[in-house]
């Protein structure tokens, strides 16, 4: 019979936590960091430390400039402001993408939506949107001009080749009027991380990205936009009227600094993809199909319905944390420990084989 193992303590519940990479806690040297950040005022841009860490941010990602907003939603709901002229117009976007599927009542407002799903399954593609009528005038039997091209990297953890980015950013300059491309890149470390690219070749290729500094990396809050000097200008205006204007913004940067700095360019990442491709081999292993492929920190677990809410039972008997809407979605952080690995496996070996934590088959 089995030994269902103790619950975690308290202070290493995040270690036990799949449920996201937000889960993460500021590390000791993060919150060190606050101690020596500046305590000037960014609403007038006289903040030491915010302005360093978005100049360095600019240097990594190979922008003219780059803007700290408290979430990424924000940065995102500034960048597609900026990017977007007056309606009529529309955004093409692939369905899945969480600023269609959640953030678009904002920014997107008043724009028509074009939701294009790839024909591969995985990413979108020239092929999918190059037939898309651009500069057609405006009427009531088509959508209006697209003047805004959204891509998610990584979405639902798979990872847009750099190529195809590339691709489909020429496209888009090609077109009369140009379309801006935006890349929602809350995960884009890991795309990196995964080899796929590096940071500066995929922010290079777009417009404008955001990168989420509290998902995967650790730090408390925040998120970066980087773009052009006019188009960061701008965004930075759109970010004060949404009520994102932090006067003492150091306290927050710092700790942001110094996630990307040990976490992301330390090469902490990859632990977390490893441990996530290892789950992935279990669960093939004892019979279990994926829903996406496993290729950063994300593995979905193909699950019947009886499966589901069996997997959160089974999940909490051994004191692991999942999200319990049954989407069978297990997300891998750097700060995830071996033991909570270890315990991931046996519910995927007590749910395939239809076992009980006892160790007495059902």
């Amino acid at each position: 019979m089995e030994e269902i193992p103790l619950p975690p303590p308290p202070h290493e519940a995040h270690m036990y936590d799949f449920r996201s990479d937000t889960c993460t806690i500021p590390t000791h040297s993060m919150l060190e960091s606050i101690q020596s950040a500046s305590l000037g005022d960014d609403v007038l841009k006289e903040d030491k430390t915010t302005n360093e860490f978005q100049s360095w941010m600019a240097s990594l990602t190979g922008k003219d400039a780059a803007l700290f907003c408290p979430s990424g939603t924000m940065g995102n709901k500034a960048a597609l402001t900026v990017a977007l002229p007056s309606p009529p117009c529309s955004v093409i976007a692939d369905p899945r993408s969480f600023i269609i599927s959640t953030e678009s009542d904002g920014a997107l407002c008043g724009t028509t939506i074009v939701s294009i799903k790839p024909r591969n399954n995985h990413h979108l593609v020239l092929e999918d949107i190059c037939d898309y009528k651009t500069t057609e005038a405006y009427d009531n039997t088509r959508p209006p001009p697209a003047r805004l091209l959204c891509l998610e990297i990584t979405l639902q953890g798979t990872v847009m080749p750099l190529a195809d980015l590339r691709a489909l950013c020429f496209w888009a300059r090609a077109q009369d009027p140009r379309i801006h491309v935006h890349v929602d890149g809350a995960r884009l470390w890991e795309a990196v991380a995964s080899g796929a690219g590096t940071l500066h070749e995929y922010c290079s290729a777009a417009d404008s990205v955001s990168l989420v500094l509290s998902k995967g990396l650790g730090a408390p809050a925040g998120a970066v936009l980087v773009g052009s000097a006019e188009f960061v200008a701008k965004a930075r205006i759109c970010r004060n009227i949404s009520g994102g204007a932090v006067r003492a913004a150091g306290i927050l940067a710092a700790p942001a600094m110094a996630a990307v700095q040990e976490t992301f360019l330390c090469g902490q990442l990859k632990l977390a993809q490893q441990n996530a491709a290892y789950l992935s081999r279990t669960w093939a292993f004892h019979g279990g199909q994926l829903v996406f492929p496993t290729e950063t920190n994300m593995v979905w677990l193909k699950l019947t319905q009886e499966q589901k809410g069996r997997f959160v039972e089974l999940t909490k008997a051994y004191g692991i944390k999942v999200l319990e809407k049954g989407l069978g979605r297990v997300v891998v952080h750097y700060q995830i420990c071996e033991d909570a690995v270890d315990r991931m496996c046996r519910v995927m070996e007590m749910l395939l084989i239809n076992r009980t934590p006892g160790g007495l088959a059902d």
